[in-house]
């Protein structure tokens, strides 16, 4: 009588413990999922902040190069840069 109750107990522990181990692997499958869903998140915001790097930098040069060549040249005025004025010539 006591072993049948032992055996009872035994096979209701290994249910138990079968349940809990399906629990878990559906539990390790959705975290899984997850992972690589924030995987892809962080690749395609890492893409996205690296092209408004590029961005910033080209319209920050943009400024810099205005800059550069308006040093020096007053408004309205058409010489330099390979200007040499109309019927003038180097040679």
């Amino acid at each position: 009588m006591k072993e049948l109750d032992d055996e009872r107990k035994k096979e209701a522990n290994t249910s138990d413990l079968k349940k809990e181990n399906v629990r878990l692997v559906v539990q390790i499958e959705l975290l899984e999922k997850q992972v690589k869903n924030e995987k892809a998140r962080s690749s395609y915001l890492n893409a996205k902040l690296e092209h408004h790097y590029k961005t910033v930098r080209m319209l920050t040069g943009s400024k810099e190069l205005d800059k550069i060549l308006s040093l020096g040249r007053q408004d309205q005025t058409s010489q330099g840069l390979g200007y040499t004025g109309y019927g003038k010539s180097d040679t």
